[in-house]
């Protein structure tokens, strides 16, 4: 695979997930602003929390790539 294949498939990896973050904090901003729920905020936030993590593996992945044989 070449540099600019792996950056694209980097690109995607990460962007998906921030993606995902984006719209659970908006989500989770105007659950705040009407007052609803408070479990429906935190459903959000852990999706949050568990779109970061995906981002910060992806980033461990590509700062340590596998040894070749």
């Amino acid at each position: 695979m070449s540099y600019y294949e792996q950056l694209s498939t980097l690109i995607h990896d990460l962007r998906n997930p921030l993606n995902t973050i984006s719209v659970n904090a908006e989500l989770a901003r105007l659950q705040l602003q009407k007052s609803q729920d408070p479990q429906a905020v935190i459903q959000c936030l852990n999706k949050i929390i568990n779109e970061c993590q995906k981002c910060s593996q992806v980033l461990t992945d590509v700062s340590h790539p596998p040894d070749k044989d």
